[in-house]
């Protein structure tokens, strides 16, 4: 499971906002990633909707995820991607979400 999460990513997050920040950062980014995965349609810009999830799970240290929308980003840059990424980014956004909740207490966060 700790391939899904940069930990040291999150821990430089946790120090950078605090505490109860960093609870509303992750909480923004949840609802945030569900609204852009809602909104993904045929009339979706998907490299900057791949681009924004990148930025994002990056941030917070989804390293999978971030991975995943990076390989989508550069997909759509060459006009190829579409909706046949969503379940594989959705499926590591969620073991990400799992792992982040398993594992934040044996990280320090």
């Amino acid at each position: 499971m700790d391939d899904l999460i940069d930990w040291h990513q999150v821990r430089a997050l946790h120090g950078d906002v605090g505490a109860d920040m960093f609870e509303e950062v992750f909480t923004f980014f949840e609802l945030e990633t569900r609204e852009i995965l809602s909104d993904l349609g045929p009339a979706t810009d998907w490299r900057a909707a791949m681009h924004a999830l990148k930025g994002s799970a990056q941030t917070v240290g989804f390293a999978a995820a971030a991975a995943a929308c990076a390989q989508a980003e550069a997909k759509a840059a060459e006009g190829r991607a579409g909706a046949s990424d969503v379940p594989r980014i959705t499926a590591l956004l969620e073991q990400s979400h799992a792992a982040f909740r398993a594992g934040r207490r044996a990280h320090g966060i």
